[in-house]
């Protein structure tokens, strides 16, 4: 195909907003790219498409999209490892294994994923990170995974929370966290509410009801 053509398509992409770009160091870059393919059957644009998400898997560069059907058990493993290498440290193994218990039931898992909407963290294909934002502004779950600790995925997520809230008119976001996720929900503007002491096959779960006003 002709590099103009390819250039002509570029514009087109942007000028019907199906990218938004937050541009950092490597670590930082977060892309939004909206499952546009499924919307544009044309050849061109699916060609253009493929080959910039290639580019950006070369570079590690993270894409924050909507979950596809399918995809709902690469969540459930982003939730266990995140649990069994992050927060292992703040909760007994008993804990643990009521949080994510052995048995767990992948098809109601799926549903319930579906049903929640999240965003997912992307690098080199992988989903290493997601995220939920409902109507009412609460936060259902936020995890990454642990193989991606501390590199920027959480703290992606959140911007895109943030910006998502704010295109929806929601004015104020709530979230039930975990002790080791409550010190980062603290450091971008959270507070506690209130302590909590739900309860999961039986075993107590330590939590905190947190709270953020945003500014409009």
């Amino acid at each position: 195909m002709h590099p103009n053509v390819g250039i002509q398509l570029w514009g087109v992409f942007l000028s019907l907003n199906l990218f938004n770009f937050r541009f950092g160091t490597d670590s930082d870059i977060s892309i939004k790219i909206n499952d546009f393919a499924k919307e544009c059957e044309s050849s061109a644009f699916t060609y253009y498409y493929r080959n910039m998400v290639t580019t950006l898997a070369e570079r590690n560069i993270m894409i924050i999209r909507n979950l596809i059907n399918g995809e709902e058990m690469q969540l459930f493993k982003v939730f266990s490892c995140a649990i069994h290498d992050i927060a292992s440290k703040d909760y007994t193994q008993e804990q643990i294994n009521a949080w994510v218990p052995k048995n767990t039931d992948m098809a109601l898992w799926a549903s319930r994923i579906r049903a929640l909407k999240p965003y997912v963290a992307v690098i080199n294909e992988e989903i290493v990170g997601y995220s939920d934002l409902q109507p009412n502004g609460y936060i259902d779950h936020f995890f990454v995974s642990g193989d991606y600790a501390r590199q920027g995925v959480g703290t992606s997520l959140m911007k895109h929370i943030h910006e998502e809230a704010k295109l929806r008119g929601i004015s104020t976001l709530t979230a039930d966290v975990s002790k080791t996720a409550e010190a980062f929900f603290l450091h971008n503007g959270f507070y506690v509410v209130e302590r909590k002491f739900p309860v999961r096959h039986g075993v107590v779960l330590e939590n905190a009801s947190m709270k953020k006003i945003l500014i409009s």
